[in-house]
């Protein structure tokens, strides 16, 4: 008796424990439910020896060991299809590597990873990479033909084009679609406007606001409207003209910050309603330095976003829920520590920075881009890194990856 009785209360004490036990599953359940996805980004610290060298491909037009090295910047990158495009060359007319067009558009492959020349423009540089309707298009930085007309290039249907419709457009900085047509901003040979296409491109306009003798760098989408960097003319919501602002009425980009030139307003993207970008300033006749990151919530709210260590900013990128930008620090000759942070809160004061990684390199990462759990970063330098005692740096125009899985 004493056996069965001892079962019969072994069996109570584990039908109660089997009970509490399933009565807490649904609690723990809710917890890992409810814990933000978010939160799980985590920092690397400290990944030069992860970082993987991919090549050089820019070598191939310019070699080393000359001032060519220069034109092996990479000004740009930008994941689509699968691929990392990204471009060099260079536009200023000053050395080193003055007028260094044409220049190839490349893509990486991280399939079969490998590099190749998918397109070559009419221009000295590629500048900028932007997307529109699954689109791409490259603005006509700086043709080699005629400067009665500008270019713009557009990837249709696998295909790349050349649109050579832009009127006087000796240079095309910028190229934006807004609402139903495309805004170019210019530095012509003479007076400088926006031209605007009703047609996709085909035909171009006027938008009939001149300014005297300055280059239009950047379009810029704010609140609504769309600006230029000069004079921040603005276009209505409607999108009928642009109109020169007064001056009480113009926003303040620069936040207040002597950016030491004539202003650029870089790398523009809209992140949760903000406009977030790289304020700087002109140098070596087309390029520019980097100043400072900044955030617009509005027309009259604009101010300076501090980076960790001080550090400059030279790209952004937006990923899911995330704002990334690319920063960089010169801690010694040819010794650059290359920082990825990241925020999906844009509106705290201060904004709280996530350092992904850092990665110590002999120049700094210039424009950076993700894809399928890596990252992909482009080398540049400076003009003024060429003295007569030293060359610019030969990393100049390297791809390197690094792994990061949780975006």
């Amino acid at each position: 008796m004493r056996n069965y009785y001892s079962f019969i209360r072994n069996q109570i004490t584990n039908k109660r424990n089997i009970f509490l036990y399933f009565s807490f599953i649904p609690l723990f359940f809710f917890i890992s439910c409810s814990e933000d996805p978010d939160t799980n980004l985590h920092s690397l610290g400290d990944v030069t020896g992860q970082v993987v060298e991919l090549g050089n491909p820019l070598k191939t037009r310019y070699a080393d060991g000359t001032q060519r090295v220069y034109a092996r910047n990479v000004w740009d990158m930008y994941a689509y299809h699968g691929k990392i495009y990204f471009g060099g060359g260079n536009s200023s007319n000053n050395p080193p590597a003055s007028n260094a067009g044409r220049a190839d558009l490349w893509t990486f492959d991280p399939v079969s990873q490998k590099f190749a020349v998918e397109y070559t423009v009419d221009e000295e540089q590629i500048h900028l990479i932007r997307e529109f309707d699954n689109e791409l298009y490259l603005p006509g930085h700086d043709s080699r033909e005629s400067w009665s007309l500008g270019n713009f290039y557009r990837l249709e249907s696998g295909a790349w084009k050349k649109y050579r419709t832009i009127p006087n457009g000796v240079h095309v900085y910028d190229i934006y679609k807004y609402g139903n047509k495309l805004y170019a901003a210019i530095g012509p040979n003479g007076n400088s406007a926006i031209q605007v296409s009703s047609d996709n491109g085909l035909t171009w306009n006027n938008s009939g606001k001149t300014i005297i003798g300055s280059r239009i760098y950047t379009l810029v989408p704010l609140a609504g409207a769309l600006y230029s960097n000069f004079n921040w003319i603005y276009c209505p919501g409607e999108m009928s003209d642009f109109v020169f602002l007064p001056q009480k009425d113009r926003p303040l980009f620069t936040a207040g910050i002597n950016v030491g030139g004539e202003t650029r307003v870089e790398r523009a993207v809209v992140f949760n309603g903000r406009t977030v970008y790289i304020i700087g300033h002109t140098y070596n006749d087309h390029q520019y330095k980097p100043v400072a990151l900044i955030r617009a919530r509005g027309h009259s709210d604009i101010s300076r976003l501090s980076l960790p260590e001080e550090a400059l900013p030279r790209d952004i990128l937006i990923k899911g829920e995330w704002l990334l930008v690319l920063a960089s620090i010169r801690t010694g000759d040819e010794v650059y520590k290359n920082i990825v942070l990241a925020t999906r809160n844009i509106d705290a004061d201060p904004v709280e920075w996530t350092t992904l990684f850092h990665f110590t390199a002999p120049a700094f990462a210039r424009s950076f881009e993700y894809l399928n759990g890596k990252f992909y970063f482009g080398l540049g330098c400076d003009a003024e890194e060429l003295t007569a005692t030293t060359w610019l740096s030969p990393a100049t125009g390297n791809i390197l990856s690094v792994e990061y899985k949780d975006l």
